[in-house]
């Protein structure tokens, strides 16, 4: 018998569509972007989406059963804002047609670097295309009654821990994680503690949406924090 194909019994062929959008795109304030067409004949979609650093956009995904729009099957949604400005994920496709929309809600112009190409990859979930998103920043001095921000770079779910190591001795603060969507507004938080002392650990879970760390001194004497905060791929 003549063995045909990939003998391993693992790998297949990979092939995939053309792209609905890839390139560079300009978004006029207020305005949204869309591309759609018929992806029935693959798995997922690889989709890749950024803006410049402190440009908002929303980003949705949209399955229909045909190209009339109106039965809508499933939707997902991304929020870029402030410096977490990049989401890169493979989703599975959940029907027929499919439309991409890139909403900008700012007052200007966003210049837009997107890619949204069909493809046969495995998927059953939303699979980021980053394996871990890492925050961190060293012994910052921060004043009395100050506070100290940082933003995730990429969009992405999944379990994540935050370390914090505060340097000055009974002094109180807090931590913040907010989830905030492209329009500036926080949706939530992921996590908020008060009155705290000392060194401090805390289970941070990813998000759709934009993730901003904010580390604040309630004490009356200058502070020095390190910090360290990582989100895995769920």
């Amino acid at each position: 018998m003549t063995v045909t194909g990939y003998p391993d019994w693992q790998a297949y062929p990979r092939w995939q569509g053309s792209a609905l959008v890839a390139g560079t795109v300009s978004v006029g304030a207020g305005d949204t972007a869309t591309y759609a067409g018929y992806v029935s004949s693959f798995s997922a979609v690889m989709l890749s989406v950024s803006v410049p650093s402190g440009s908002p956009l929303a980003v949705t995904l949209n399955w229909y059963a045909d190209d009339t729009e109106a039965l809508n099957i499933i939707g997902y949604e991304w929020a870029l804002y402030g410096d977490c400005n990049i989401v890169q994920v493979l989703v599975p496709s959940m029907g027929q047609y499919l439309s991409l929309g890139l909403y900008n809600p700012a007052g200007s112009a966003v210049e837009v670097t997107a890619s949204c190409q069909p493809v046969n990859a495995a998927a059953d979930r939303p699979a980021y295309q980053y394996t871990q998103v890492n925050l961190s920043g060293g012994f910052e001095t921060v004043g009395a009654g100050d506070s100290v921000t940082a933003w995730a770079a990429h969009v992405m779910e999944g379990r994540g821990l935050l370390c914090v190591n505060s340097q000055e001795a009974g002094a109180s603060w807090s931590a913040e994680i907010d989830t905030v969507d492209s329009g500036g507004n926080v949706l939530g938080y992921k996590l908020y503690q008060a009155d705290l002392t000392g060194d401090q650990d805390f289970e941070v879970t990813g998000s759709a949406y934009a993730m901003r760390l904010i580390l604040s001194n309630t004490s009356t004497v200058a502070n020095y924090f390190r910090y360290d905060w990582s989100v895995a791929a769920a």
